[in-house]
């Protein structure tokens, strides 16, 4: 029990954190749009936010297991807000580049430290519902930052009578503040230890065992499937049907609401079927999802076909996690943390600059179709993977 009321104080931390990251994630295109930048850029940019993951991932999960999460979840919300304040203001590819990674990298380095954390303050018997529980929390955060960016933009523009692209520098910093914010709440909790080495692992894979190497190797050709396209849904709601921006905020608002409420009942199907068996359910769901968005001719069944995908990510990600962490010695925890984001990352560089590549070229229709059919094939691999895994 003390551990739970330990994670509501965390719980509400982690939800400041990343509602700087919604307002980016929303509104960053827009403010590349109005700059007047191709859909390449968008793409790079996004790249370049997880150029910059991948390279902080190996010393953020070496720093969790030498110094504790609390140390890298601090400095990481402090990095952030400066990444993000200065991709406000970029105005050059090269800028927008070198803002874009600093701020992905605190981003992952925020999230390796994430479960590690979980697991410190969490029982068997209730691990899986507060995984679940933190993703949630985290949805219903996105959901208001979503929402509130998109209207601060629409009144700050008329109201201060300054162009659009003003407007968006202006909210992209509150963003940034909100997240700095943080680094202030986080600072004042107790977040667990660094688990000291007891006994010296052996063999080489320092105790982790394979399939668990095997598992984070496919989760990241599954995950880029899912980032292959979500860089531009924003643009595809208001080039495919010609929406204001408010009101594709609103869209993405109430989708995510939405998930957050699927997802308190994700948590007790995990908790009262097993991990694996919820694991297998959210993987086979993406597919038809995007599917549908490659085929939908109105905004009501794009914003269904748009929800379940959406669903699959933080429904899945956290029972990945739990069933990855519990393979592996205490010790270890943050070093395998850190070679899932990692490969979470890579996969991601490869994906979000193909997707850009792919809308350029080509349409929506087909990126979607390509990102369906790869979700399919890797998700089904990852399900066989982590069934056998947790079985052991």
């Amino acid at each position: 029990m003390n551990g739970v009321r330990r994670l509501i104080p965390f719980f509400a931390a982690n939800v400041l954190f990343a509602s700087g990251l919604g307002f980016h994630s929303f509104l960053y295109n827009f403010y590349l749009d109005g700059l007047r930048l191709s859909p390449e850029v968008m793409g790079r940019a996004a790249a370049t936010w997880s150029l910059g993951g991948l390279v902080a991932l190996l010393p953020a999960g070496r720093s969790v297991d030498r110094w504790g999460s609390k140390a890298v979840i601090v400095g990481a919300a402090l990095c952030a807000s400066a990444g993000l304040a200065w991709g406000a203001v970029a105005t050059s590819a090269v800028a927008i580049y070198a803002s874009s990674a600093l701020a992905g990298g605190a981003g992952v380095s925020w999230r390796v430290a994430q479960a590690p954390v979980l697991m410190q303050l969490t029982r068997p018997d209730n691990r899986s519902r507060l995984f679940t529980l933190d993703v949630a929390l985290l949805v219903i955060g996105g959901a208001a930052a979503t929402a509130l960016s998109g209207a601060l933009v629409s009144r700050i523009e008329p109201a201060w009578r300054v162009p659009r692209e003003t407007a968006l520098t202006v909210v992209l910093l509150i963003g940034a503040v909100v997240t700095g914010a943080s680094a202030v709440m986080y600072s004042t909790l107790d977040l667990g230890s660094p688990i000291r080495r007891t006994v010296e692992a052996r063999g080489g894979w320092g105790g982790i065992p394979k399939g668990a190497v095997v598992l984070v190797a496919l989760s990241g050709v599954w995950l880029a499937s899912l980032t292959l396209a979500s860089p531009f849904f924003n643009v595809y709601f208001t080039r495919t049907f010609a929406l204001p921006i408010e009101r594709v905020s609103w869209i993405f608002s109430a989708s995510t609401i939405a998930t957050a409420v699927l997802l308190a009942g994700a948590g007790e199907i995990a908790t009262r079927f097993g991990a694996r068996r919820a694991l297998a359910l959210w993987l086979a769901l993406f597919a038809p999802a995007m599917w549908g968005l490659a085929l939908a001719s109105s905004v009501g069944l794009a914003a269904v076909c748009y929800l379940a995908q959406s669903l699959v990510s933080p429904a899945a990600n956290p029972l990945l996690d739990q069933i990855l962490l519990e393979s592996v010695p205490a010790e270890r925890r943050g070093v395998v943390s850190s070679w899932r984001q990692a490969m979470a990352s890579a996969g991601q560089i490869l994906a979000q600059s193909l997707g850009g590549t792919v809308l350029a070229a080509g349409s929506f229709t087909i990126l979607f179709v390509v990102a369906g059919g790869l979700g399919l094939v890797a998700g089904g691999a990852v399900a066989v993977v982590a069934w056998r895994l947790a079985r052991r």
